[in-house]
C-alpha cells in the first residue's frame, strides 16, 4: 500500500497562523529559518492522525502563543490533509481527513462572564463528521501508528529500545537456525547435536553453566579436605614402635610375672582379690581400645556414604534436563504432525478431484493438446511427490516422538533408580551412629571397690613392686598408642587417596565441560557472524552489531546501527553526523517499507546537512531545510524530484 500526501492545511496550529502545502504526491522541500515552523508541519500530520507530535509525545500543545508565551484564546486550531492511497495495483483512492480543536467557554449561573471549561475536538472524513472512535478506527485501518512512525520518521527506528530494534531486524532478515550454522562449518560443530541430546541450544548452555559451579565448588573443597585429613594424621614418630623399651610381648609377660609376684606377696586369701583386680584392669584397657576402633570405623563409613550421595545429585539433574528437552521437542513435533495431517487432507482432496489446471491462469487444461498433456502429467507427478513427501515427513516425526518417549521413559527409570540408591545411601549414612564408650566411671568404681577389699586386709609393703608394675604398664601403653596411631594413619591414607581420585575425576569433568562450553561459545560466534551478515545484506550499505563481546569472553545481545563513513569505516549511529543519519534512516525506511508493503510520506528534518543525492526509494520525501535568517520570511515550498541535490 502506498500513501502519498496531496495537500496539508494548517490553521492556528502552534506558531503557524495559516499554511497550505500542496505537494500533490510529489517529493518536496520546505525552506524556512530556524523556528519558522518547518518541524511544525511534520507535527501537524502526526497530530491529525494520532494526537501526537513527530517525536511521539502526546503531551504537547497545539495552541498559538503570544509574545509573552501565553496562549491565545478563542481560536480554532485545525489541520486538514488530503491523502492518496494505493489500495492495490492501479487502484487508488483519495481521502480528506480533518481535525478541529476549539475552546469551550461557559457562563455559569449568577455570573456575567464566560469561564473556560475545556476543549472540544471534532473529526471529519471527507467532510463527514465522525466520532473520535470512528476516526481512529479508520486511521488504524489504513496503517498502525507504530508502523507509520517507523516509515515516516528518519530517527524513529534508532530511537526504539534496542530489544525492539533487534526483534524487528530478525523479523525482516529471518533468523539463522542452529542446523544451518552446523552445516555451514563442516566438521567443526558436528558433535553439538550429540552434546545437546535433544535439548535446545539455550537449555544446553544453561545446563552446562549450572553444572560448572557445582563441580567447581566440589573441586574447591577437596584441597581443604585433604589438608584437614593430613593435619589430623598422627606424625611418623607417633606411629613408630617405642624406642629404648622392651618389645610388647616381653612387656606383657613381665607384667604377668610382676602381678603374680605381687599376688604371692599378698599371701593366702588376697591372691584371688589380686586376680580380680588384674582381670578388671585388663577389661578396662580392652574396652577402651575397642571403642576407639569402633568410633574411627563409624566416622569413616558415614563420610564415604555422604560422598556417594553427593555424586548422584548432578546425574539426576542432567537426566531431568534431558527429559524436559525431549518434552519440548515432542510438543514441536506434535504440532508438525497436526499441520502435516491438514496438508495431507488438502493434497488428497486435490488428488481425488483429478483437476489439472494451468498454474498461471488456473483454467482447465485442454485434453487434446500434447503440451497440455505433458503439463498435466507433470502437475500430477508433483502432486504425488508432495503427498509422498508429506507421508514420509509425518512418519519420521511420529517415529521421532516415539523414540523421544522411549528415551524419556528410560531417563525417568534411571532417575528413579538413582534416587532410590541416593535415598538408601542417605538413610544408611543417617543410620550410622557413633558408638557410645564404655561406662569408665562405673568400671573404675568397680576396680576401686575390688582394691578396697585389699585395703581391708592386712597386706605387706608392695610399694616397690607396684612401682615396677606401673612402669611396665606405661611402656605397654606406649605400644598400644603407637598401634592405634598406625590404624588412624592407615585410614587417613585411604581417605586421602579417595579424595585425590575425586579431585582428578572432577578436574577431568570440568575440563570436558569447559571444552563443551568453548565449543558452544564458538558456535554462538559463528551464528552471530552469519546472523549479522544476513541482516546487513538486507540493509546494505548499513550493518548492525547484534552482540557485544564481554570481558569474560561471553556474548551479550544488543542492537546497534553501524553507518559507513567516507573513509570506509563503520561508525555507530550515535557517532554519525546528521547527513549520514539521514541516509541511514532512509535506507531503513526503504527496507521496512518493502517488508511491510507500505510507503508513506517521509519528513526529513535538518535536510540542509545532506550534501549527497537522496537514495532512490519509493516513499514521498518532504525535506525540511533551514536557511539563513535573511533569506526567507515564513516558509517557502518547492515541489521537487526525489534526486534533487543540495
Amino acid at each position: 500500500m502506498e500513501i502519498k500526501l496531496l495537500r496539508l492545511g494548517l490553521k492556528n496550529f502552534k506558531g503557524i497562523k495559516e499554511f497550505d502545502f500542496e505537494p500533490n504526491g510529489q517529493s518536496a522541500t520546505i525552506y524556512g529559518r530556524n523556528g519558522a515552523g518547518k518541524s511544525t508541519v511534520a507535527d501537524s500530520l502526526n497530530w491529525l492522525l494520532f494526537d501526537k507530535n513527530q517525536a511521539g509525545d502526546k503531551a504537547f500543545s497545539v495552541k498559538t502563543l503570544d509574545e509573552a508565551g501565553l496562549e491565545l484564546h478563542n481560536l480554532e486550531h485545525e489541520v486538514e490533509a488530503v491523502l492518496e492511497i494505493e489500495m492495490s495495483k492501479d487502484l487508488f483512492t483519495g481521502v480528506m481527513l480533518r481535525k478541529l480543536l476549539v475552546e469551550k467557554w461557559t457562563k455559569k449561573r449568577g455570573s456575567q462572564s464566560l469561564e473556560f471549561t475545556g476543549h472540544e475536538t471534532t473529526y471529519y472524513i471527507d467532510d463527514v463528521p465522525k466520532k473520535k472512535q470512528e476516526f481512529d478506527a479508520y486511521v488504524s485501518g489504513l496503517v498502525r501508528e507504530d508502523l507509520f512512525r517507523m516509515l515516516t520518521g528518519i530517527t524513529h527506528f534508532n530511537a526504539m529500545k534496542w530489544q525492539d530494534r533487534r526483534r524487528l531486524l530478525l523479523e525482516v532478515a529471518g533468523d539463522v537456525t542452529d542446523a544451518s550454522v552446523i552445516d555451514a562449518h563442516g566438521d567443526k560443530f558436528t558433535e553439538l547435536p550429540g552434546i545437546m541430546c535433544g535439548r535446545t541450544f539455550d537449555d544446553t548452555m544453561k545446563m552446562f553453566k549450572a553444572q560448572r559451579p557445582k563441580i567447581n565448588d566440589e573441586l574447591d573443597k577437596i584441597p581443604s579436605r585433604i589438608d584437614e585429613a593430613q593435619r589430623s594424621k598422627p606424625g611418623d614418630a607417633a606411629c613408630l614402635p617405642p624406642q629404648g623399651i622392651p618389645a610388647y610381648d616381653e612387656l606383657t609377660a613381665k607384667l604377668r610375672n610382676l602381678q603374680n609376684g605381687r599376688a604371692a606377696m599378698q599371701a593366702g586369701d588376697t591372691s584371688h582379690i589380686q586376680a580380680e583386680i588384674n582381670t578388671k584392669q585388663s577389661e578396662i584397657s580392652r574396652l577402651a581400645t575397642e571403642h576407639r576402633g569402633k568410633v574411627m570405623d563409624a566416622e569413616d563409613r558415614r563420610r564415604k556414604l555422604t560422598q556417594e550421595v553427593a555424586l548422584i545429585t548432578p546425574k539426576v539433574t542432567e537426566l531431568e534436563f534431558s527429559i524436559k528437552a525431549k518434552e519440548s521437542e515432542n510438543v514441536r513435533l506434535g504440532e508438525a504432525v497436526t499441520a502435516g495431517r491438514i496438508d495431507y487432507q488438502a493434497l488428497a482432496a486435490r488428488k481425488k478431484e483429478g483437476r489439472t489446471c494451468c498454474p498461471t491462469c488456473e483454467q482447465e487444461l485442454p485434453a487434446d493438446n500434447s503440451r497440455a498433456a505433458e503439463l498435466r502429467h507433470k502437475i500430477e507427478g508433483n502432486l504425488d511427490k508432495a503427498i509422498a513427501d508429506n507421508i514420509a515427513t509425518g512418519k519420521a516425526n511420529k517415529a521421532k516422538i516415539e523414540e523421544n518417549l522411549r528415551v524419556m521413559a528410560g531417563a525417568q527409570e534411571e532417575i528413579q533408580r538413582l534416587e532410590h540408591v541416593r535415598d538408601s545411601k542417605q538413610a544408611e549414612a543417617d543410620s550410622v551412629t557413633i558408638p557410645e564408650g564404655p561406662d569408665m566411671a562405673k568400671l573404675n568404681a568397680e576396680l576401686e571397690e575390688i582394691k578396697a577389699k585389699l585395703n581391708s586386709q592386712s597386706t605387706p609393703d608392695t610399694a616397690k613392686i607396684d612401682e615396677e608394675i606401673e612402669i611396665v604398664r606405661s611402656q605397654i601403653k606406649q605400644h598400644d598408642d603407637a598401634a592405634a596411631n598406625n590404624k588412624v594413619a592407615a585410614n587417613i591414607e585411604v581417605r586421602v587417596k579417595e579424595l585425590k581420585a575425586d579431585q582428578k575425576r572432577l578436574g577431568q569433568e570440568i575440563d570436558e565441560l569447559d571444552r563443551k562450553l568453548m565449543l558452544c561459545e564458538d558456535f554462538i560466534r559463528a551464528k552471530v557472524k552469519m546472523l549479522e551478515g544476513s541482516v546487513s545484506a538486507k540493509f546494505a550499505p548499513l550493518s548492525f552489531k547484534l552482540f557485544d563481546e564481554q570481558i569474560n569472553g561471553g556474548l551479550a545481545e544488543t542492537c546497534e546501527t553501524l553507518v559507513p563513513s567516507p573513509a570506509g569505516a563503520m561508525v555507530p549511529w550515535s557517532d554519525a553526523n546528521t547527513g549520514a543519519r539521514i541516509l541511514a534512516g532512509l535506507k531503513i525506511i526503504e527496507v521496512l517499507g518493502i517488508h511491510y508493503g507500505i510507503t508513506a510520506p517521509v519528513f526529513v528534518d535538518n535536510a540542509e546537512s545532506l550534501t549527497s543525492r537522496y537514495p532512490e526509494i519509493d516513499s514521498q520525501i518532504i525535506s525540511l531545510v533551514a536557511v539563513d535568517e535573511g533569506d526567507y520570511d515564513g516558509l517557502r515550498v518547492v515541489v521537487r524530484e526525489i534526486s534533487t541535490t543540495f
